[in-house]
C-alpha cells in the first residue's frame, strides 16, 4: 500500500443525533431518512429500542409537520447481539439507510450482559471492560463502514468535572454512550426544544461537528432532510 492522492469518495451519510427525550431528534431522524432513501428509491431499516417511532408510522391530520405517516420497516429491541446481526444481513438492495434509536439503550444493555464478578463499590473491574465493549464497538464499526446511511440517536448525558477546590460540577452535555461515540460520525447535531416569543414549541439543532464545515456552530430551527441535503 502506498500514498494516493485523497479524493472525495464519501458517499454515504452518517450522523448522530442527541438530546433529552421529547426534543425531537426522533422525528428528524426520521425526515431525514425518509428524505436519503426517496433520493436512493430505496426504503428505511429503523432499529426501534422504546417504540418511539410508534406515532410517527400513523397519518395524524393535527400534525404541522409531515402529517402523513412515515413508511419504514423496523425492529424493536434492546439486544445488542439482535442488533448487531440485523445490521450485518441488512439487503442494502432494499435498505439504503437505517437509524438507531436508541444507541444509549443498546450501550446500556451492553453494560447489563455483564456477570461476572464486581469490585466492593459495585464498578466493573477494569479488565472487564474490553469483553463488554466487544459487540458495541462491533455495531458501531458496522454502521460507520457499512454501504448504506447511518444515522444514530441518543439521550442527552452530563459531563462532570472536578475544580480546583475538589467540587464536582456540570461543565457540558454529551450523548450518553460509550467513549466517543458521538464524535465518530461525521456530523453530530444536539436537539432540544425552543420557545419561540409567540408561544409556539420549536425543534432546535445545534450542530457540534460537521466535517464539511457548513454547519458546525450553527444552531437551526426546525432542521429536516434540505438542511443536510
Amino acid at each position: 500500500m502506498a500514498f494516493k492522492k485523497a479524493a472525495p469518495q464519501q458517499a454515504r451519510f452518517k450522523a448522530g443525533f442527541y438530546g433529552k427525550q421529547g426534543s425531537g431528534k426522533t422525528f428528524t431522524a426520521l425526515l431525514v431518512a425518509e428524505g436519503l432513501a426517496k433520493r436512493d428509491g430505496k426504503r428505511i431499516a429503523y432499529v426501534d429500542t422504546e417504540r418511539g417511532t410508534d406515532f410517527y408510522s400513523q397519518t395524524i391530520p393535527e400534525r404541522a409537520v409531515h402529517p402523513d405517516g412515515f413508511d419504514f420497516d423496523a425492529i424493536y429491541t434492546r439486544s445488542i447481539y439482535e442488533v448487531i446481526e440485523e445490521v450485518k444481513e441488512l439487503d442494502t438492495a432494499t435498505h439504503s439507510v437505517i437509524v438507531v434509536d436508541s444507541i444509549t439503550h443498546l450501550w446500556e444493555a451492553a453494560q447489563a450482559a455483564y456477570t461476572g464478578k464486581k469490585m466492593a463499590n459495585g464498578q466493573v473491574p477494569v479488565y472487564a471492560w474490553g469483553a463488554i465493549k466487544k459487540p458495541y464497538k462491533q455495531l458501531m464499526a458496522l454502521l460507520l463502514s457499512g454501504n448504506f446511511h447511518a444515522i444514530i440517536c441518543g439521550r442527552e448525558g452530563v459531563v462532570m468535572e472536578e475544580d480546583d477546590d475538589g467540587q464536582t460540577k456540570v461543565v457540558g452535555t454529551k450523548m450518553k454512550a460509550e467513549g466517543e461515540t458521538a464524535y465518530e460520525p461525521h456530523l453530530l447535531a444536539r436537539f432540544r426544544p425552543q420557545y419561540m416569543p409567540d408561544g409556539q414549541q420549536k425543534v432546535a439543532a445545534f450542530f457540534e461537528k460537521d466535517r464539511s464545515g457548513i454547519l458546525t456552530n450553527r444552531t437551526i430551527l426546525e432542521p429536516d432532510f434540505m438542511t443536510f441535503a
